[in-house]
């Protein structure tokens, strides 16, 4: 890499993002690794008080002008202090009312699939479908390395809070951040160098010592060979009865809807499978300092967890 301009700064890079820039590497641009928001906005929009609220969101969290890169032996967040966002905006306001919906549609899933360059960035990307006068549809694609599911909730709300103080002329009501996510890489280093990480790394060894069984469950269908398809998500909604009624169970037994409905998913893998010993992945938030809350950025973690 060539010198770095007085505005470029080399930061560091945690173990997450290290393997979300080593997937990209096996399958670049994979849009699997995107995390795409729409809102949809009524009413009247100032257009250009909503364009200086995301530049101040990319101002006030430097990982959002971050890209990624190889420097010597290691990836490195190259931060810039230009953080201006531009928000491109598409004009539907003339179609007809089920084709503007098609095409929104069509919209808000080309930009959820558009790949991403880490070695260049931006890893935040806005667009605006304008559907009618008081009728918009807000465009919002992060790459992960940059932000994960609790970020979302953070974007939502600071998007908000800066559009209001960029219409009003105040201030935004925001606390300010006393770290940026650089400073947890560095510490994460740190820690990773220290003995408390041995502690950690010899019970997770321990957890998942000896032969790690394979799930052989029924399927429908054989596995199809090479890389995984695309994945979809399947939501059902439990009616406000049995979800009250499960709520009510796990206060009796001392057990989180988390650790309810793992037990419950675990014992069904196991019956399908007929295995006793059943590994399941699941994320973790891995924000247990208060300082990290209110920040974007990639600290979810899949844990591999051990049912016997």
């Amino acid at each position: 890499m060539n010198a770095l301009p007085d505005d470029v700064f080399l930061l560091p890079t945690s173990l997450v993002q290290k393997r979300y820039w080593l997937l990209d590497q096996l399958v670049p641009g994979n849009p699997a690794l995107n995390m795409p928001l729409a809102f949809r906005l009524a009413g009247p929009l100032d257009v250009p008080a909503l364009e200086r609220a995301l530049s101040d969101l990319a101002i006030r969290h430097e990982i959002l002008r971050a890209s990624f890169d190889r420097v010597g032996a290691d990836v490195m967040q190259i931060v810039r202090q230009e953080a201006a966002v531009s928000l491109d905006v598409v004009d539907l306001s003339t179609l007809p009312a089920a084709e503007r919906d098609q095409r929104t549609e069509e919209l808000v899933l080309e930009e959820a699939r558009k790949p991403f360059v880490l070695a260049r960035g931006p890893l935040l990307r806005t667009s605006l479908v304008r559907r009618a006068e008081n009728d918009h549809v807000l465009l919002v694609t992060m790459h992960h390395i940059v932000c994960d599911g609790w970020s979302n909730g953070i974007v939502v709300r600071e998007i908000g809070e800066l559009y209001r103080a960029a219409v009003e002329g105040g201030p935004p009501r925001l606390f300010d951040l006393s770290i940026q996510f650089a400073d947890f890489a560095s510490w994460q280093q740190e820690w990773l160098r220290g003995e408390k990480f041995e502690e950690t790394f010899d019970y997770w060894r321990g957890q998942l010592s000896g032969s790690l069984p394979p799930l052989e469950i029924p399927t429908d269908r054989p596995r199809r060979p090479g890389i995984a398809a695309p994945g979809v998500i399947e939501t059902l909604l439990l009616d406000k009865p049995l979800s009250d009624a499960l709520k009510s169970f796990g206060r009796q037994v001392d057990a989180t809807p988390f650790m309810l409905f793992f037990a419950a998913f675990v014992a069904l893998l196991s019956r399908w499978s007929r295995q006793k010993d059943v590994l399941v992945s699941s994320p973790a938030a891995n924000r247990q300092h208060v300082e990290t809350e209110s920040l974007i950025g990639p600290f979810a973690n899949p844990l591999l967890l051990r049912a016997d």
